[in-house]
């Protein structure tokens, strides 16, 4: 039985009655928000803060299980206290009640680094972001693990200028996963130096300020767009704030190389970034791959793999999800 974001919501204002363990949580004041596998909200539990995690697919909970045993032998402060607690939450919905697991990440007392990026008010600043990237890139290397999930919004710079990676699910022990991301964000740092140094002023990719009477939510610019949410739902609009893709979608990723995958009640699909339909909006997980160009999709259970037109490769029920 899918657990949906209104379960969540629902158990969050009951903890008493709906978490057998978190019955004393208090929200952080963050809202929902989603992933292609979770929906998550920041906690406060035990005088600690945590990012709790509910999965929305039977597939979130194998690619967050298969990185916990390696998790244990790997000793560095970076890679955060993960615990998963069984049947943990009471789902109701309209089909009936259900318990599902929960996972919780303790959260680094530190700062967004897409919020440090934007409040950015010297080339020295940027520097020491730039340094403390490097540091990470050395420290992940070291320990044989790509995080696989690296961006703005799952990074945290601490006081003392170090980064620690939130939102591990995707993590695994090689070291290829991270090099294109790291690379990326040190560049997106150097733009925002170099646009000081020449104008004083922030550069061009970070968030223009918008109207919070007109906007719900939204997110720094990514490959030319950035997503925002209204009453109607998420959209994209450009760098002048034209909007591109009408607001429409439950929930949209980020575009990576000219893809992006969003949600409507009909179920999830990709669009490219004029918001054609490459994949329709119609399957239980399609889960995009920017560095394959491929997209896992689950329908009915069965899995399949189509490629970066959209065009399916294997056929339903025999393509095996690498965990």
């Amino acid at each position: 039985m899918a657990t949906t974001i209104q379960s969540l919501r629902r158990a969050l204002d009951e903890p008493q009655s709906h978490f057998a363990t978190l019955g004393k949580l208090k929200c952080s004041g963050s809202c929902i928000v989603r992933s292609t596998h979770f929906a998550e909200v920041e906690i406060e539990w035990q005088d600690e803060s945590w990012l709790l995690l509910m999965p929305l697919n039977s597939h979130a909970m194998r690619r967050l299980e298969r990185f916990l045993p390696k998790r244990l032998h790997l000793s560095s402060e970076i890679i955060p206290h993960i615990l998963i607690l069984k049947d943990e939450m009471l789902c109701e919905c309209a089909a009936g009640q259900h318990r599902c697991d929960i996972v919780l990440e303790k959260l680094p007392k530190a700062l967004v680094l897409k919020d440090a990026i934007a409040s950015l008010s010297s080339p020295s600043e940027a520097h020491e972001i730039i340094s403390s990237i490097e540091t990470l890139e050395e420290e992940l290397k070291l320990l044989g693990v790509s995080h696989n999930n690296l961006c703005v919004d799952n990074l945290r710079l601490s006081s003392d200028n170090k980064l620690y990676p939130i939102r591990w699910y995707y993590a695994t022990t090689d070291n290829a996963g991270d090099r294109d991301t790291l690379k990326a964000l040190k560049e997106l740092v150097l733009e925002q130096t170099q646009s000081m140094e020449l104008h004083d002023k922030c550069a061009s990719y970070s968030t223009p300020p918008l109207e919070a009477t007109h906007y719900k939510d939204f997110r720094l610019l990514h490959e030319g767009l950035l997503a925002f949410e209204t009453e109607e739902g998420w959209g994209f609009m450009d760098a002048e704030r034209r909007v591109i893709i009408e607001p429409q979608y439950l929930w949209v990723n980020d575009f990576r190389e000219g893809r992006a995958e969003v949600q409507t009640p009909q179920g999830m699909g990709l669009i490219d970034k004029e918001g054609r339909s490459i994949i329709p909006a119609r399957y239980e997980i399609v889960d995009y791959n920017h560095l394959s160009g491929n997209t896992e999709v689950c329908h009915n259970g069965e899995w399949a793999l189509f490629d970066y037109q959209g065009v399916i490769i294997t056929p339903w029920g025999e393509y095996e999800i690498e965990l």
